[in-house]
């Protein structure tokens, strides 16, 4: 571990932020480093690798994949996933879905309730989809109804609940409906190769109420970025829908099953090998430090207070915790060096930066585009240094911002969304009763009424448009303060 030995913290990366962006420089603050050195991210892909993986030549930075060649992964692997009888959709995008894909209309039409019953079932056509894997009897789903012919797809790596479809134009004839693009469908299942299993990431599903808080919390981003003038912007989503089965045990053995949903997004190039972390010294690694203290003025983290990597005392000595599981491969010495580093605390948390982004960057406008929401937080304050995380370094040690650092951010009050609704909490005793929670559970208000709207809109009480206005009004509520100020 070189990079704690002798002095650290002279030797050691480090954020350094001045008034306009951060740089990186040692933590002595007089030995830049040269990012040239490192690694030129302007050069073809746009990320580490990116020039060795057979991108198709005429993709630019943000154009929309519209065949499996342009989404530069040669390592995909083919699938023929089954149609769900019982799914719907809950709500959709629909000028989107026809800006992306129709020849003729291009969004601009007038939304009929036929038109929209159209969308709808092309929707669920393309995207209402589930691998066999997953219908073969499991301990982590009810029972899956499907019929008609299977949908062809690709899993691109590291997609263990994702696949990538082609879609027809869904204004034209099923003779004359040419494929005009690609579907990023979120939550059909393992691959084949695979089993559902009980863990975060291992049960092929997604949860409809995570899906729905993903939209929320990505819905307030964009709008962050909107009222801040920023450059980057999110990964559209087409349309969120109810698979019609049931997820098992999500919160505990034994606790009631919850819906499952599919999250449909506009397909897009993930970073090569589906890493979602830049590499050390790249200008990828500064865009994403400059968008997480961008979000942490309006008091938006990335990750948990938890911390992702925990350094704490114990009667056997010390014990580095990475995202929960005690880290292997660190001798004493390397933990009483890290140790030292950060000031000799008997526990102290670190939270790495997590924002993930799809693979190519605007380089003229060095803007960004973000995908994947269900690691986002809301806090009143911040306390844990913070870490930039790498994909080369060990520890996924890319360079540490300290609280007590001059350019540390803290919520600016007349940016910052209320914490009251937004941070974590213990849920109430009723609403554990009514979910079949364990006393103590802590949720997010977002994904305590994500679950009451899934609920309700399974049980009948509320539509799928009434769901999409509900948490609209959430984000419209929380950011009314913007317009009182300025």
């Amino acid at each position: 571990m070189h990079w704690v030995s002798g002095n650290c913290r002279q030797s050691s990366l480090q954020f350094v932020w001045d008034e306009d962006r951060p740089t990186f420089t040692t933590t002595d603050r007089n030995l830049p480093v040269d990012l040239a050195e490192h690694y030129d991210g302007r050069h073809a892909g746009h990320f580490p690798g990116g020039a060795s993986i057979g991108c198709a030549a005429s993709m630019r930075a943000l154009e929309i994949p519209r065949t499996f060649a342009d989404l530069c992964a040669p390592t995909a692997t083919q699938e023929e996933l089954h149609r769900l009888t019982d799914a719907k959709v809950v709500f959709a995008d629909y000028r989107r879905i026809a800006a992306d894909f129709s020849q003729e209309s291009g969004g601009d039409f007038e939304l009929t309730n036929s038109i929209q019953r159209r969308l709808d079932a092309w929707l669920l056509d393309h995207a209402a989809i589930v691998s066999a894997s997953q219908i073969a009897p499991n301990d982590v789903n009810t029972p899956i109804a499907t019929s008609g012919p299977r949908v062809k797809a690709v899993r691109p790596p590291r997609y263990g609940r994702a696949v990538v479809v082609a879609a027809r134009d869904p204004f034209a004839t099923q003779a004359e409906g040419d494929v005009l693009g690609l579907l990023d469908v979120k939550g059909v299942g393992v691959s084949e190769a695979r089993v559902p299993e009980r863990s975060m990431h291992g049960t092929g599903l997604l949860p409809l109420e995570q899906a729905l808080n993903d939209v929320l919390f990505q819905t307030l981003i964009e709008r962050i970025f909107e009222h801040s003038g920023s450059v980057h912007h999110c990964l559209p989503v087409y349309a969120v829908i109810d698979t019609g089965f049931d997820v098992r045990d999500l919160w505990a053995p034994g606790h009631p099953a919850r819906p499952a949903g599919i999250m449909v997004r506009r397909a897009h190039r993930r970073m090569v090998g589906n890493c979602d972390l830049p590499a050390f010294g790249s200008e990828a690694q500064r865009i994403v430090a400059e968008i997480e203290m961008l979000l942490r003025q309006y008091g938006v983290a990335t990750s948990t207070a938890d911390g992702t990597l925990q350094l704490t005392r114990t009667e056997s000595g010390l014990k580095l915790f990475s995202e929960g599981e005690e880290a292997d491969g660190y001798s004493e010495t390397d933990l009483q060096a890290l140790h030292r580093f950060l000031g000799s605390p008997d526990d102290i948390r670190i939270e790495g930066i997590n924002i993930q982004t799809t693979r190519d960057i605007d380089w003229p406008r060095e803007a960004a585009q973000l995908v994947d929401f269900g690691q986002y937080e809301v806090r009143g304050r911040f306390n844990n240094p913070v870490l930039s995380q790498v994909m080369d370094r060990p520890l996924r040690w890319g360079g540490l911002l300290f609280p007590d650092a001059p350019g540390f951010v803290q919520p600016n009050a007349a940016l910052a969304i209320d914490a009251t609704f937004w941070a974590h909490q213990k849920a109430s005793p009723g609403f554990n009763a009514r979910f079949g929670l364990s006393p103590g559970t802590r949720l997010s208000g977002p994904m305590e009424r994500s679950m009451l709207l899934a609920e309700s809109w399974r049980s009948g009480e509320m539509s799928g448009a009434e769901v999409h206005a509900e948490l609209m009004s959430l984000v419209e509520n929380s950011t009314a303060h913007w317009s009182r100020s300025s």
